[in-house]
């Protein structure tokens, strides 16, 4: 491979905008919620993407572009410099694929672990014999070989995850999407699915997107972290950077906020008062100007761009010096 190749990001989101049409009752016209705003994002080949936001921020629908599954209304997805909707199904499975974040609900409960890992390879290379490629790939992700024969039913939740790891990876992408994969399990079963998932980089080669809202994750797997709000990245940084010197209000709160001990009860208070995102209320200025500390009057007038503050460090705040 030439050097010329190996600059060609292994995946990338190029101003992609997404818009829905949402009721707002009986007697009220529907909205317009723009759920991405022009995102830019690059996966580099090899490293580690973590993108973090609460909920609503727009990084599900941030997965559905990066995978294919939406359409978009602006801008486009780019897969190894191809453009992903110029793709087949076929190519597509085969370079991109996805871990959901509740194991159980992603696996088809009515097929045993070696079928359900077979599955790919089964649709997309009819004829040949799965089998090995499977034996193989479940022993990568240290699952059991006594339990290829059971059901989801019949295993724990990081059993569960490590299948869906499995069949996840055993098409060989290049990319793997992550989306939030952690999040249902115990903390000490998180902690060996997160080292799983550093070996298997590794070993083979992955580009991958972390999605969380588990910061402390993010810290540990990332390379780089994007923050979003509302449809929007906001700050930009190498993982060291963002988290010894976040340049915007929103990633300060995130960062301070304390995670509780049971990972179902999603992030905690971010300490921004009562007022909560509403993206439908989006004025022209910095969409984080109402419920943001250091909201001035220029942040509300006009669009912000995000601007440089370091090496590979951008942030869209006015207020950034004194963040």
């Amino acid at each position: 491979m030439t050097g010329r190749d190996d600059d060609i990001p292994a995946l990338e989101l190029v101003r992609a905008t997404k818009r829905y049409r949402v009721s707002q009752g009986l007697f009220r016209p529907a909205a317009e919620l723009t759920a991405l705003k022009e995102l830019s994002l690059v996966l580099r080949k090899g490293e580690t993407l973590g993108l973090v936001g609460e909920s609503g921020c727009g990084k599900s629908t941030a997965v559905n572009a990066m995978l294919g599954l939406l359409p978009l209304d602006g801008g486009s997805v780019r897969l190894g410099g191809r453009d992903i909707a110029a793709m087949g199904l076929a190519e597509r499975v085969r370079r991109v694929q996805v871990v959901f974040q509740d194991p159980y609900s992603s696996l088809n409960p009515a097929r045993r672990v070696r079928d359900l890992v077979a599955q790919p390879l089964r649709l997309h290379r009819r004829g040949t014999d799965p089998g090995p490629e499977v034996a193989e790939m479940l022993e990568r992700v240290g699952f059991p070989a006594r339990l290829a024969e059971a059901y989801p039913a019949e295993l724990s939740g990081g059993q569960r995850q490590r299948v869906a790891i499995a069949r996840a990876l055993v098409m060989r992408p290049e990319v793997l999407i992550c989306d939030e994969p952690t999040s249902a399990l115990d903390v000490s079963v998180q902690a060996q699915v997160i080292n799983l998932l550093l070996e298997l980089r590794r070993e083979l080669g992955l580009s991958m997107v972390f999605v969380s809202h588990n910061l402390a994750v993010v810290e540990h797997l990332a390379d780089r972290v994007a923050v979003m709000y509302l449809g929007e990245k906001v700050e930009e940084a190498p993982v060291d950077a963002l988290f010894r010197a976040p340049r915007h209000p929103y990633s300060r709160a995130l960062l301070g906020a304390t995670l509780p001990p049971d990972p179902a009860a999603g992030l905690p208070a971010l300490g921004l008062g009562a007022t909560a995102a509403d993206p439908l209320a989006a004025g022209p200025g910095c969409a984080f100007a109402p419920r943001c500390p250091l909201a001035a009057e220029a942040c509300r007038a006009a669009p912000v761009p995000l601007a440089a503050q370091g090496a590979e460090h951008l942030a869209r705040c006015l207020r950034a010096e004194a963040a």
